[in-house]
Order: C-alpha cells, then structure tokens, then sequence
C-alpha cells in the first residue's frame, strides 16, 4: 500500500469522565469535535471559495500546511503543561538507530510494586526509558498493544530525550470490576517523531 501523501498528527481533547456522553459506550455521536469532520469542512469551504476544481486542489497542501502547524502547537501547550518538551527536531535526519534501554514497572493504589494486577484494581504503570546513542531524540512516546483492550493504546509520552539521559512517564488504569483472570502479553512500541524504531515485548 502506498504511504499516504499527507499525514497530520492531531490533539484529541480528553475525556470528561464525568459526563455520560463521553463514555466509549455511548451511543451519542459528538462531530463539533471531531478532527476529520472539521478538516473535511475547511476542504470544502475551499470548493465554496473556488469553483473551479484545479484550485481547490492547488490550495489544498497549503490549508493542511496549516492545519498540521496549528496541531502541532495545541500539542506541544498540552505536552509543557505535562512537563514533556514536545519541541520538534532541527536535525538533519540521521541514518542509524537510536538505542533505547526500557523498563515498567506496576504499582498499586499505595506506590506499591506489584506483579499482576486483580479485577476492581486501580494500578498505575511506570515507564522508565535511557537513551544509549549519542543521538538527540524527539517527540519520543511509547504506545501499548494488546488483544486486552484495557492494555491497548496506552499512551507514554517521553518527547525530547538528550543523549545518554533518563526520562520516565506513568499513567493509571482501573481494571473492571468484572475482568476475568487471563494472561495476555503487553506490547509497547516506541515512535520517534514519525518513525517506528523498536517493539518490545513487556508484560504477559
């Protein structure tokens, strides 16, 4: 498949636990929010500006030009208020791979270390990453995958790591009340701005 010609990162605003309507389950489509909906909207508010069709398609990559900086800004004011420098790289692309040391770690509700985790748990898991190269990394982050999808898409934002330094994120979970005892393995793979660089295998 051909890589697509344009790609916009995007921040997508959190969820209000306290509001019903936010919950994953419902069943109430929000679409005032939504990314796509709103860049299809800009699209066509250019066909309303220029009838003709080669213009449309002319002012296209600069509208999502656009786009793409004013996400990228709404990112990096959300990234500082976290303490993660989301600054993007001035650097000459370099051709050899950074080299990353890892390690999570599960804590219960009271900072304690754990092993497993047990149905109606609230836990928190700990990344603790060191870069190995003499490589500058940027807008570094770790995403989970799993078939449990109480551990899928787990986010770990670390963002600028300097050569040889240490850097850690931690996010909390709660499992369900109603979660079965299974063991199902935890993947973690880290991107560097855009590119994919290692997978590791960290939980079962």
């Amino acid at each position: 498949m051909p890589a697509a010609p344009y790609r916009i990162s995007h921040l997508i605003p959190a969820k209000d636990t306290d509001n019903p309507d936010d919950d994953e389950n419902s069943a109430k489509i929000k679409l005032e929010d939504d990314f796509a909906v709103k860049l299809a909207s800009q699209v066509l508010t250019l066909q309303n500006q220029h009838k003709n069709r080669e213009k449309v398609f002319e002012q296209i990559p600069a509208l999502l030009s656009q786009v793409s900086q004013t996400e990228m800004q709404k990112t990096q004011e959300a990234m500082k208020k976290l303490n993660v420098d989301w600054v993007e790289s001035v650097e000459p692309k370099q051709a050899k791979s950074p080299q990353l040391s890892s390690h999570l770690e599960i804590f219960d509700e009271s900072g304690n270390p754990i092993t497993s985790v047990k149905s109606g748990d609230k836990v928190s898991l700990k990344l603790s990453v060191e870069n190995k190269s003499d490589l500058t990394l940027y807008q570094l982050i770790a995403v989970s995958k799993s078939e449990d999808p109480l551990f899928s898409n787990l986010e770990f934002p670390i963002g600028k790591l300097s050569p040889h330094a240490k850097a850690e994120w931690k996010t909390s979970l709660k499992v369900p009340d109603f979660a079965r005892p299974r063991s199902i393995p935890m993947e973690l793979v880290f991107h560097e701005k855009m590119k994919m660089f290692l997978k590791m295998l960290l939980l079962q």
